[in-house]
């Protein structure tokens, strides 16, 4: 029998703190990207450091859909970092629990690793 390769898994990193906001594999199941967005259900968020601010939008395919900020340690701030649709379009209803991310934003960086070394930092780490 052999081994089946380690699937590839996405990080979205904070980079001014470094901080892990989600991480989890690629595809349906965990981290998506539709419209050139990333879309994270919220189990993969490695902490509660996105709040509503309501702030509402609206988009043909987000539907209607409040604004998120980005709050580290009660200190740092960033409006708008992040969106959670509150009645997606019904084509897109796969949108409605989880959180939306532009990887283009400057304060973003998106980085693909393998699980074997997403388990290996985890390790070090602990």
């Amino acid at each position: 029998m052999t081994e089946s390769a380690p699937s590839p898994q996405l990080q979205i990193i904070h980079v001014p703190s470094g901080t892990v906001l989600a991480e989890g594999p690629q595809g349906w199941g965990g981290i998506f990207s539709c419209e050139g967005n990333l879309y994270v259900p919220r189990q993969m968020m490695c902490g509660h450091y996105c709040r509503h601010n309501f702030i509402l939008g609206f988009g043909w395919i987000r539907g209607l859909y409040v604004w998120m900020n980005l709050v580290l340690d009660g200190q740092h701030e960033t409006s708008f970092m992040a969106w959670q649709p509150l009645l997606p379009n019904p084509m897109f209803w796969f949108l409605m629990f989880k959180i939306g991310f532009d990887p283009r934003h400057p304060e973003l960086q998106v980085r693909q690793v393998t699980a074997s070394a997403a388990q290996e930092a985890e390790r070090v780490g602990s």
